[in-house]
């Protein structure tokens, strides 16, 4: 269907010309590079999750495995990463443990956090960290809950990720959206 509805568009826009005449031709939204019917067989297209699979993403369009590989390297993660911060800070599970620096006290660790069950549970991670630092937190920890006392408690997300990419991601799957939606049509006349 996708060949067919590309040629009717490309047809209808006078720009007939771009597709070798006869045969089946579908086209990467996103790159437009065309390919013959063999490239089903030969595993050029792959299903596109939109928004991004880590985002909740449902498939919706084919893209050739290029684009869709170079763009959940390059910028799904990071709209992964962000949603999963989001999360976090709005109180939902988030599914998956986020890197972060513990400090406690004077004392900064390196570990795991999550929100589970509406409570924030850190996890140290022992090859990370020097085992003194561990036990001075632990004893401080400890100190505070003998005594009654409390001190300064913080942390801090490790993970790179690039607001830019992350936002990218987003235009990206709005841009597969209104391709679903609106067809080729919509393609070409965005160019």
């Amino acid at each position: 269907d996708g060949a067919s509805a590309l040629r009717r568009t490309l047809t209808a826009m006078g720009m007939e010309d771009s597709l070798p005449s006869g045969g089946q031709f579908y086209a990467c939204p996103l790159c437009l590079m065309a390919y013959g019917r063999d490239a089903f067989e030969g595993g050029v297209f792959s299903d596109e999750h939109v928004p991004p699979r880590a985002a909740g993403g449902r498939v919706l369009v084919l893209t050739c495995r290029r684009c869709n590989n170079t763009a959940g390297a390059a910028m799904d993660a990071d709209a992964a990463g962000r949603e999963t911060v989001h999360d976090f800070l709005a109180g939902r599970p988030s599914g998956r443990d986020l890197r972060a620096e513990f400090a406690v006290g004077e004392v900064a660790i390196r570990g795991n956090i999550n929100n589970v069950n509406g409570a924030i549970m850190m996890s140290v991670v022992p090859e990370a960290n020097n085992s003194k630092d561990i036990t001075r937190m632990t004893q401080t920890l400890t100190r505070w809950a003998d005594e009654g006392a409390s001190g300064r408690i913080g942390f801090r997300f490790l993970g790179r990720m690039s607001p830019t990419a992350a936002r990218l991601s987003s235009v990206r799957a709005a841009y597969l959206a209104a391709f679903a939606a609106l067809g080729w049509r919509y393609v070409f006349l965005a160019c």
